[in-house]
């Protein structure tokens, strides 16, 4: 068992490689690791034997290997995940600049909609800070107003209406 969990674990590595390949290729780049390929061969030894591919097939449908079978389950999800990019690169149309044309779109629309949410939502605190100020101000708009002399406290609390005077006038202009 030991044994089955180390090939597994090298083949999910292998597999690993060729996708960071696949989804880092340039222009000019050329993937030169194809484990997939490897893997859907039948192998060369004597009696055509299957492929690694179809062994994992056989394995994952052996109920004494239950342990594995989420490691295998994740191996034959990798290799059709990859296989599908394999196609996608192959058949997507050439790019001007760079190899990664269905990538970048892809991403410059999740850019774009994550832009416009947080447009939203900083429009939202905006309109409610707004609406907090107004209330506010409104609220004591008579305390806003009055002369320093009518009210008794210190230099450093006039300071701070005086700010508050400020504020009025600048919501009054709003």
């Amino acid at each position: 068992m030991c044994v089955l969990l180390q090939v597994l674990h090298l083949i999910g590595m292998a597999l690993m490689e060729e996708q960071q390949q696949l989804e880092n290729i340039g222009d000019d780049d050329e993937v030169t690791f194809n484990f997939t390929l490897k893997i859907s061969r039948p192998g060369e030894a004597p009696g055509n034997t299957p492929s690694i591919l179809a062994l994992l097939e056989t394995l994952q449908r052996a109920p004494h290997l239950e342990v594995h079978k989420d490691m295998i389950r994740w191996i034959l999800k990798m290799v059709v995940s990859i296989k599908t990019m394999r196609e996608c690169t192959a058949a997507a149309p050439p790019c001007e600049g760079t190899g990664h044309c269905h990538k970048e779109t892809v991403w410059d629309k999740d850019k774009a909609e994550r832009k416009r949410k947080a447009e939203l939502c900083w429009k939202k605190t905006m309109a409610q800070t707004l609406q907090s100020q107004s209330h506010f101000i409104n609220k004591y708009i008579d305390l806003l107003t009055q002369d320093s002399e009518d009210l008794d406290v210190s230099a450093s609390t006039s300071a701070g209406h005086g700010y508050l005077s400020m504020l009025v006038v600048t919501q009054c202009s709003l």
